[in-house]
């Protein structure tokens, strides 16, 4: 028997006991079952296909992820379902499948009550999908099926909330987003524009760079120049 088939096995068998049982020992298993198979590279790319969103999603709870609202999972259920979405988006073989299965629902439920660490996964999941054009494909005909908001949001906050590297990987996937003409629009009815310029503000140079290049394409691009002007960047 193949790895590959072991990996359907396992995630089929992981899929049945996030779903049926109840008990926290239990899910305790499937959590670090879970976030195993994510580590392993051999293991990431087999699966996404056979079930893992599915396993995420009740973890984080399904009526949450149907209704869009706050997970009330445990803390650690939380932190393992973020761990896991930033280990799988860092395969882009994975993010067209993810996409398709709404993985962003679950980042939807995670990013209030996200602690600084999860905040940093949320980030850079989103982040690792911003460098996939599919994403942006995604992002152009259907802004809400994305969470632009979510990583909006994320770097928002505190610094004990929102990390350096968190408003880093926001930064970056601004950047990257923005150099699609089509998504522009979707970003500044994100409220993106305040975001980048709120990151201008930080002292990292990585930081302030891809605000910098995000601002420049919003500022050209025909459909947001003129909310561009309007919230100040250029004057």
């Amino acid at each position: 028997m193949c790895s590959s088939d072991l990996d359907d096995i396992a995630v089929a068998t992981l899929l049945s006991l996030s779903a049926d049982s109840k008990d926290r020992d239990v899910r305790g298993v499937v959590e670090a079952a879970l976030a195993n198979l994510s580590i392993l590279s051999c293991s990431r790319a087999n699966i996404v296909d056979t079930g893992a969103v599915g396993i995420l999603k009740n973890m984080v709870g399904t009526k949450a992820v149907r209704a869009g609202t706050p997970s009330t999972a445990d803390a650690d259920a939380r932190a393992t379902v973020a761990h896991v979405l930033c280990n799988l988006t860092t395969m882009k073989i994975n993010q067209p499948e993810m996409i398709k299965q709404q993985v962003d629902r679950v980042v939807h439920v995670l990013v209030e009550g996200a602690d600084c660490i999860g905040r940093e996964y949320l980030s850079l999941a989103l982040a690792n999908f911003a460098c996939h054009e599919r994403y942006h494909e995604v992002l152009a005909t259907d802004p809400k099926a994305v969470g632009l908001k979510d990583l909006v949001a994320l770097a928002k906050g505190p610094p004990d909330l929102a990390s350096i590297d968190t408003k880093a990987n926001v930064s970056c996937a601004l950047s990257n987003l923005a150099c699609s003409p089509d998504c522009c629009l979707a970003l500044v009815e994100a409220g993106a524009l305040k975001t980048l310029q709120a990151l201008l503000e930080e002292d990292t140079l990585e930081i302030k760079k891809d605000a910098v290049i995000a601002l420049c394409y919003l500022v050209v691009n025909e459909d947001t120049k003129g909310a561009a002007i309007e919230a100040g960047v250029i004057s």
